[in-house]
């Protein structure tokens, strides 16, 4: 009795100084052995945000903004198929099998009218999401989308040497954090970047091994290097803003901005961070992040 009245007095103290409870992780079953794991808290107070990550990442990486944004918004973050805590399902990578995926989340979880912000290869969704999608979500940000700006043959090779050399399987624990550190991923090691790695990265015999298997991302890769985005694009019909890394994916703005182009409706902010700024340097990011979202409370761009 003793014991629950200090647990009582506790949960008193910390409510006063305004510390946000955090649901557990939980699961959506979708079918063919898919399990979507997400979380879901917030106040909801100036809205809804849904949050997607990129590839080989994982839903964690959104967790600073997702704290930071919780009293006023309600936010939601999942694993993308084969990443994090989610499981591999049928193992279809293709555009069409993954926005039908996050159109099961939206319905679920009743995102319609959220504010989605996307990054990289969440972002690609998200492109394809609305083509077909056309009246979903009452904003729409995208994090360095994942769009081939370069001879596709050649984005592909690139992008799987980038992410392989990111991928080291054979990392002993004792030094797994000290070498991941080094990544422009992590930047500081902190609770941040450490629950972000630790969803990111499993222990299997004493070494840190990537969750997502090598197979997704390439799977992955090639569906987004043979995906047709010029002609496809000209059916998007809303407001997007686009905050694209001078120092990411995108080689040569001139020919973003071709692609770009083919969407009737957009707004391009460029920003002088890496690819992934979401855990390396997400203080700053955090601030870019509020200011877009301040536009788009203010005015919403339903279609």
């Amino acid at each position: 009795m003793k014991k629950l009245y200090f647990s009582f007095i506790f949960l008193l103290i910390t409510a006063g100084f305004g510390y946000a409870e955090y649901p557990d992780m939980k699961f959506l079953e979708y079918g063919n052995g898919l399990k979507i794991a997400y979380e879901d808290f917030g106040t909801n107070k100036k809205g809804e945000i849904l949050f997607i990550h990129g590839l080989d990442d994982c839903r964690r990486s959104w967790r600073y903004y997702a704290e930071q944004l919780s009293k006023e918004y309600r936010v939601v973050f999942y694993d993308l198929k084969g990443h994090g805590e989610s499981t591999e399902g049928d193992g279809d990578y293709s555009f069409e099998s993954m926005k039908k995926e996050m159109r099961f989340v939206v319905e679920k979880l009743s995102l319609e009218n959220s504010i989605v912000v996307a990054h990289s290869f969440g972002g690609a969704i998200i492109l394809h999401y609305l083509q077909e999608y056309k009246t979903d979500f009452s904003g729409i940000i995208l994090v360095d989308p994942a769009i081939p700006s370069i001879n596709k043959k050649l984005y592909y090779n690139l992008a799987i040497l980038t992410f392989m050399l990111q991928r080291r399987d054979d990392v002993p624990e004792k030094i797994a954090k000290t070498y991941y550190k080094l990544l422009p991923r992590y930047g500081e090691w902190d609770k941040y970047s450490e629950e972000a790695f630790e969803s990111c990265f499993k222990l299997k015999d004493g070494k840190y091994m990537p969750r997502s298997k090598p197979s997704t991302f390439t799977n992955i890769l090639k569906t987004a290097s043979e995906y047709d985005y010029e002609n496809n694009f000209s059916k998007i019909n809303r407001e997007i803003t686009i905050l694209i890394s001078r120092l990411g994916i995108i080689i040569d703005e001139r020919s973003i901005q071709y692609i770009l182009d083919k969407i009737e409706n957009y707004t391009v902010e460029y920003f002088s961070f890496s690819h992934n700024p979401l855990v390396s340097r997400r203080k700053e990011f955090l601030e870019i992040i509020k200011e877009q979202l301040g536009y788009l409370t203010a005015s919403p761009i339903r279609p």
